[in-house]
C-alpha cells in the first residue's frame, strides 16, 4: 500500500533545482543539497550522492542521469552528462532538474518538528534522522502518493479488501511485537487513512465476476519499464581490483616483494617535486617509490597471514623463479589437457533453426540482455569445430539454467548425448523436472541418476545410455562412476562447479577430449577465474537480472527471539513462507521444538540429508505446494530449492559458512517480484574475518554481484582453501596478480604463444610533479591516474588522460603540467632506445642502448657534448626553470625523423 504512504509535499518532491546554462550557483549549494538527502563523497557512484571539486560539482538525482555541472564565477558554464562508471561525460544538456534523494529535509526547522512529536518515545528519538517509516513526522502538510495523481489520469486498485486486510494485518503486527503506543504514531504519520483508496481517480479491479458488463475494457500489458529509471550498481573489474592499494593493507613490488602500503609522501629534491609509495618491509626498512614506478606495485590477494619481504629483493627473486619452475611443473598436464581439447577435431554443432525457435519459444519469458548474450557465445563457441570450455557465470535465478538448456537441445539435435552434474539431489532433480518439462514434449528422453537408484534402475540406464537410447543424463556423484559409458557424448554441463574437486571435473572431461563443456556457477571459484582471465576458457556473465527482481533486504544481527517471530509472522502474514537454516542435524530437533512454542499455529518442518528418500521428498514437496509455512533445513537447501513464495531467510549461525555458500543460500529467496528478507544471526560475537564475509555480501547485495563477490572473497580467506593442485602456496607467497601473471605466460609458453614483452622500464631523473591533494581530493583516484600514467605506451595515451582528468576535476594546474610532459618524455625515451635520462646543472644526460642509435641521435641535431665510449649525450639549454617542454618538443622532432626514415606513417 505504498500509495497511502505519507511522503514529502508534492512541492518539495516535484520543484527540485533546477539549472541552466548561464544561471547561477548558490554558495552554500553544499548545504542545499544535504538538505535535500544528499550525501557528500569524494566520487559519485550511486544515486543520492554529489561532490565539489573546485569548480565542478557531481550529482547523481533519482530518476536522472549523474549531472557534472561547470561553474565560473558562480556561473553555470557547462552541464554535462556523465557515467558514474567510467566518470567520464558523454554529452552536454543545456539544463537540469536536481530532485530530492530522500522524503526528509534535514534542515533543523524539520528535524525540531519531528522531536516534537516524538516527545514520550524517547528510543526514537535517539535515531531521528533514520526514521523513514514515519516520513509525515518531519512535515506540517505531509501528503501521499493519492496526491501525486493528476486531474487527468486515474489509478487502479487490484482487489481492496486484499489491501485493506494487509494493512489491518501490519497494524497488528505492530501491536504484537512492538509498543502499542507506536500505533498512534503510526497511524498519523507512517500511512494516509484506507478511507482515501474511495477516491473519484482510482478504479478498482477484482477478480471476481462481473455482475453487469463494461462498456470500455483496456488491456494491461505486462513488463512495463520506465527507460528514465537509472541503474546505479557499482561493478568491480578484476584488473582494478587488484591495483586497488589501501593504507595498512600488504602490497607486492615487483623488485622487492611483499610489504605494507603506508600511504604516500610528497619530497622535494633535486628533480623537482615527487609523490612517493612508501612500502614498509621486514624490520621496519621503508621503500620509497616514485609514482611513475606506480606500475610494479600491485595490491597483494593471498594467504590473510601474509608474511614481508625482505628489501634487498634477493630472497623474492628466489621465490618467484621457484614459484615460475613449479607452476610449469603443476599446469603442464592441465594444459596438455587443454591443448590436446582445443587441437582436436572437436564436433561443429550446427544450428537446426526451426526446431531452436520452437524450443526457445517454450521458455515463456523474456530473455535479459546478457542471458542472450551468453546463449549467443555459447553456440558460437558450439558451432565451431575446437571443443567449447565455457563457464557461465551469475546470481541464483538470473538464467543461467536456460542457457544450459539451449545448449543441451542444440546437441541433442545434432544427435549428440549430453551429461549434466549437480552436486546435490535437490538440484539434480530440479533440473531433471525442468528438462523434462521443457524437452520431452520434442522427443527428447531424460534420465535421473543418483546414488539411491536401485540397481535394476541403474542397469536400465547404464544400458539406454550406453546404447544411445537416453539423450540427456542428469546426476550426482553418481555420473563420476566408471561403469557409465555413452554411446556418443557431446556436451558435458557442470552445475555449481565449487562444490566439486579439481581430480572429479577434471576427470569427466577426460571421458572425451573433444566434447564440449559448460559450467555453471553463482560464485566462481578462483581457480576457475584465473583459468578465464588466463585465457584457458571462456567466460560470459549474467548481471542482469529478470524484470521486476529486486534485491533482498539483509539484517546482520545477535539471535533474537522477538526478531524471528517478527521475521516470520511479517512473511506469514503476505502469504508467504519462510527458510530457517540450521546447520547442525543433531540438534535441529530442539530448534523445531522452540518455534513450535513461540509459533503454535505455524506449520514448520525439518529437512536434512539423512532423512528417508520418501520422507525428504514428501516434505520438499509439501514446502513447495506451501502445504508448510517454515522449513527448518541444514544446507542441503544450498542449491536447487526454488520456491518463488518463500521470500524470508534465517540463518541462525551464520558464522559457521564460507561467502560461497552464504552467497547461494541468500539466492533461495527474493526468486520473484516480491520483496525479500534474510536475516543472517550469528550466537556468540563473530571473528573480524567472519563480519568482513557478512559485510561484503551485504555490500554486494545488488543483483548481479556474483563475481564481485568471487573476488572479495579471495582477499578475505586467503585464495590457497579454495585452489586446486599444489598451486595456493605460490599464490600465498608472491600474490594473485602476479600468480596469474605467471600462469598466464606459462601457459602461453608451453602453447607456443607469443609473450607480450613489458614495456622498457628506463631509468629517468628528470623534474616531475604531482596532482594537488585540493585538486584531486580522493586519495583511490589519485593513485589510479598516477598508476595509469605509469602504464602507457604511447604519447596519445597520455593527452587522453589528461582530458578525461579535465572533464572530471577541471583545468589542470599549472604546476602539475610536468607530471603529464614527464610521462610523454618516459614513452619517447623507451622507442627512442634511451635507458637512462637524468638531469644535473641545467644540463640532461642521455645513455643510449647502443652507439648506433647515438650516432644517429648526434647526426640529427648538433649538442653539447657525446661520449660514445659510454653511449653518453649531454644537452644543455633543454630545461628552463625545471620545465620539461623543451625536451620533449625536441624528442617529438626527433620521433618523427626516425618514423620518416622507417617509413612510418
Amino acid at each position: 500500500m505504498a500509495i497511502l504512504k505519507k511522503t514529502a509535499p508534492k512541492d518539495f518532491i516535484k520543484d527540485g533545482l533546477n539549472f541552466s546554462l548561464g544561471s547561477k550557483m548558490p554558495s552554500n549549494i553544499s548545504e542545499i543539497l544535504f538538505n535535500l538527502g544528499y550525501t557528500k563523497v569524494l566520487t559519485v557512484r550511486s544515486v543520492g550522492e554529489f561532490a565539489t571539486r573546485g569548480d565542478i560539482i557531481d550529482i547523481f538525482s533519482p530518476v536522472q542521469k549523474a549531472v557534472r555541472i561547470e561553474i565560473f564565477d558562480q556561473d553555470v558554464e557547462s552541464i554535462r552528462i556523465f557515467d558514474p562508471q567510467t566518470q567520464l561525460s558523454v554529452k552536454n544538456a543545456d539544463s537540469v532538474m536536481i530532485y530530492p534523494a530522500c522524503e526528509i529535509k534535514n534542515d533543523e526547522e524539520s528535524l525540531s518538528l519531528a522531536k516534537k512529536r516524538l516527545e514520550g518515545h524517547p528510543d526514537l528519538l535517539e535515531n531521528v534522522r533514520n526514521l523513514y517509516g514515519l516520513t509525515g513526522i518531519f512535515w506540517k502538510n505531509s501528503q501521499c502518493g493519492l496526491d501525486f495523481i493528476p486531474d487527468d489520469e486515474y489509478m487502479i486498485v487490484y482487489e481492496i479488501n486484499e489491501c485493506q486486510k494487509y494493512v489491518e494485518e501490519y497494524e497488528k503486527e505492530i501491536m504484537d511485537l512492538y509498543d502499542p503506543n507506536l500505533l498512534s504514531l503510526f497511524r498519523s504519520f507512517a500511512y494516509s487513512a484506507f478511507d482515501r483508496i474511495d477516491h473519484k481517480k482510482i478504479i478498482h479491479v477484482t477478480h471476481q465476476p462481473l455482475k453487469k458488463p463494461l462498456d470500455n475494457v483496456v488491456e494491461l500489458k505486462s513488463g512495463m519499464v520506465s527507460p528514465n529509471i537509472v541503474p546505479s550498481k557499482k561493478e568491480v573489474n578484476f584488473y582494478d581490483y587488484v591495483q586497488e592499494i589501501e593504507i595498512g593493507a600488504p602490497v607486492v613490488h615487483e623488485d622487492h616483494g611483499i610489504g605494507i602500503y603506508r600511504g604516500t609522501e610528497i619530497i622535494k629534491d633535486t628533480d623537482g617535486i615527487r609523490e612517493y609509495l612508501k612500502i614498509e618491509y621486514r624490520n621496519g626498512s621503508i621503500l620509497y617509490t616514485p609514482i611513475e614506478k606506480f606500475s610494479k606495485v600491485r595490491k597483494y590477494v593471498g594467504s590473510p597471514d601474509v608474511t614481508l619481504s625482505d628489501i634487498n629483493g634477493k630472497e623474492w627473486k628466489r621465490i618467484k623463479d621457484q614459484a615460475q619452475s613449479d607452476i610449469e611443473a603443476e599446469v603442464r598436464d592441465l594444459v596438455k589437457l587443454y591443448a590436446v581439447r582445443e587441437n582436436s577435431n572437436g564436433f561443429a554443432f550446427m544450428p537446426q533453426q526451426e526446431l531452436e525457435e520452437a524450443f526457445a519459444k517454450s521458455f515463456g519469458y523474456l530473455e535479459t540482455p546478457d542471458q542472450m548474450k551468453a546463449i549467443e557465445d555459447v553456440f558460437e563457441d558450439m558451432e565451431s569445430i575446437r571443443p567449447m570450455d565455457r563457464l557461465v557465470c551469475g546470481d541464483a535465478g538470473f538464467g543461467k539454467t536456460e542457457v544450459a538448456l539451449r545448449a543441451a537441445f542444440r546437441a541433442v539435435a545434432n544427435g549428440k548425448q549430453v551429461a549434466l552434474l549437480a552436486p546435490t539431489l535437490i538440484l539434480a532433480r530440479q533440473h531433471y523436472e525442468t528438462f523434462k518439462k521443457r524437452m520431452e514434449p520434442f522427443g527428447i528422453n531424460v534420465a535421473l541418476i543418483y546414488s539411491q537408484t536401485t540397481q535394476s534402475q541403474k542397469r536400465y540406464f547404464l544400458d539406454s545410455i550406453a546404447k544411445g537410447k537416453t539423450d540427456v543424463v542428469i546426476g550426482t556423484h553418481s555420473l563420476l562412476s566408471g561403469a557409465l559409458s555413452f554411446k556418443d557424448i557431446g556436451l558435458l554441463i557442470i552445475d555449481e562447479e565449487q562444490r566439486f574437486g579439481t581430480k572429479q571435473k577434471e576427470f569427466l572431461k577426460s571421458l572425451k577430449t573433444s566434447m564440449d563443456v559448460l559450467t555453471l556457477s553463482a560464485t566462481p571459484i578462483p581457480r576457475t577465474l584465473h583459468m578465464a582471465l588466463s585465457g584457458i576458457r571462456a567466460i560470459s556473465v549474467i548481471n542482469t537480472p529478470p524484470l521486476g527482481r529486486i534485491p533482498p533486504r539483509i539484517f546482520i544481527t545477535k539471535w533474537n527471539e522477538k526478531i524471528v517471530t517478527m521475521a516470520i509472522l511479517k512473511e506469514i502474514n503476505r502469504g508467504g513462507q519462510v527458510f530457517y537454516l540450521h546447520n547442525r542435524i543433531e540438534d535441529i530437533e530442539t530448534v523445531i521444538d522452540k518455534l513450535r512454542s513461540i509459533l503454535p499455529s505455524i506449520v514448520i518442518a525439518e529437512l536434512h540429508g539423512r532423512m528417508p528418500k520418501r520422507e525428504f521428498e514428501e516434505t520438499v514437496d509439501g514446502f513447495y505446494k506451501g502445504k508448510i509455512d517454515v522449513l527448518v533445513s541444514t544446507s542441503v537447501i544450498e542449491n536447487g530449492v526454488d520456491i518463488p513464495n518463500a521470500n524470508t531467510l534465517i540463518v541462525d549461525d551464520v558464522e559457521r559458512y564460507g561467502m560461497a555458500q552464504l552467497y547461494q543460500i541468500k539466492g533461495r529467496v527474493g526468486r520473484s517480484e516480491r520483496k525479500a528478507y534474510i536475516y543472517f544471526m550469528y550466537t556468540k560475537e563473530p571473528s573480524e574475518t567472519v563480519m568482513k564475509r557478512l559485510n561484503a555480501i551485504d555490500e554486494f547485495n545488488e543483483l548481479g554481484s556474483s563475481m564481485n563477490l568471487a573476488l572479495k572473497d579471495m582477499e578475505i580467506r586467503g585464495v590457497g582453501e579454495v585452489l586446486g593442485l599444489k598451486q595456493h602456496g605460490h599464490v600465498d607467497a608472491i600474490g594473485l596478480e602476479m600468480y596469474r601473471e605467471i600462469l598466464d605466460n606459462t601457459i602461453k609458453k608451453m602453447r607456443g604463444e607469443k609473450i607480450e614483452e613489458k614495456f622498457c622500464d628506463s631509468d629517468i631523473s628528470l623534474p616531475s610533479a604531482i596532482l594537488p591533494e585540493d585538486y584531486v581530493q580522493d586519495t583511490m583516484e589519485r593513485m589510479k591516474i598516477y598508476r595509469r600514467l605509469a602504464n602507457v605506451k604511447t604519447v596519445g595515451e597520455v593527452e587522453d588522460i589528461k582530458k578525461e582528468i579535465i572533464d572530471r576535476f577541471g583545468k589542470i594546474p599549472e604546476s602539475s603540467e610536468n607530471l603529464f610532459v614527464h610521462s610523454e618524455i618516459r614513452v619517447l625515451i623507451c622507442d627512442l632506445k634511451i635507458v637512462k635520462a637524468s638531469y644535473q646543472n641545467g644540463n640532461v644526460e642521455l645513455v643510449f642502448r647502443d652507439k648506433e642509435t647515438l650516432a644517429d641521435f648526434s647526426k640529427f641535431k648538433k649538442f653539447h657534448s657525446v661520449n660514445l665510449q659510454k653511449n653518453v649525450m649531454i644537452l644543455s639549454d633543454v630545461l628552463k626553470d625545471g620545465n620539461l617542454k623543451a625536451l620533449l618538443k625536441l624528442l617529438l622532432e626527433y620521433k618523427k625523423h626516425v618514423d620518416q626514415k622507417e617509413g612510418v606513417a
